[in-house]
């Protein structure tokens, strides 16, 4: 393997700033440690097979006490930690990922150490090794419901989230047009309940639609990030009785504390 470097600066790791600046004042010390080992042995350098910045990379835990400076238990609580929010997935050498403390005790070989695929699609990096992908979700075509609905477009093919729209026809009198801007969220969406192992409704009402769309209009991305793992996580009744839907973050999402 080799080190990355640009413009000249060598033995350098391009550290994405959300992590920096949205992500690193929600996490405890340990926590943060073990994320910053995380992205210095991904990020930080190219697989020589693909070309591309590392995905994993295996680390034994007496490696990440001696760079984290902490103790097994801290170290095992916050990783813990980590996954469970969404920040890194643990897997072993087959690519199964495992979730639960008990599935990494079991495990006897290497353990692998990743950011997840919702942390690499928001800095921008969208490969990923096929033992890393998740079956794409069953009904994933974006759409907003009514119980006047009588037509729904269907995604265009080789359109780009830039230029797409949707409209449904509503009683075929009038039209409402999804932005690509929620579009994106919704994909976003998608991709971290694939992390959490659901399959939510992302189904929106007209007027759930709006409110969301408000929402994003007055959230920076970095918390639009930080409240989906929020939600993700949360065992709020309402939530999971709705299994996680988009209706149910949509009326809920105001409401979500991030700090």
């Amino acid at each position: 393997m080799k080190s990355t470097f640009s413009g000249g600066l060598t033995h350098t790791t391009p550290f994405p700033n959300v992590l920096i600046d949205e992500v690193m004042p929600r996490l405890k010390d340990t926590q943060w440690r073990i994320l910053c080992v995380v992205v210095r042995q991904t990020l930080g350098w190219y697989d020589d097979v693909s070309g591309l910045r590392k995905d994993r990379d295996w680390l034994t835990r007496s490696q990440l006490k001696a760079r984290t400076g902490r103790n097994s238990e801290a170290i095992a609580t916050a990783i813990d930690s980590l996954v469970k929010c969404g920040y890194i997935i643990t897997q072993n050498r087959q690519g199964v990922l495992l979730r639960a403390p008990q599935e990494r005790r079991k495990n006897h070989g290497r353990i692998y150490y990743g950011l997840t695929g919702y942390w690499r699609n928001q800095i921008g990096l969208s490969e990923y090794r096929k033992s890393e992908q998740l079956p794409i979700l069953e009904g994933s075509t974006f759409r907003v419901n009514s119980r006047k609905t009588k037509h729904v477009t269907d995604r265009k093919p080789n359109t780009t989230k830039e230029t797409e729209t949707k409209e449904i026809q509503v009683d075929n009198r009038a039209s409402t047009i999804i932005s690509p801007e929620v579009i994106s969220f919704i994909e976003n969406f998608q991709l971290l309940a694939q992390e959490y192992r659901t399959k939510p409704d992302v189904t929106l009402s007209p007027n759930e639609h709006e409110r969301l769309v408000r929402w994003l209009q007055k959230t920076e991305k970095g918390n639009q990030a930080i409240t989906l793992q929020k939600y993700f996580c949360s065992d709020w009744i309402s939530i999971v009785q709705q299994n996680y839907s988009l209706h149910a973050f949509a009326n809920i999402c105001s409401i979500l504390r991030i700090d």
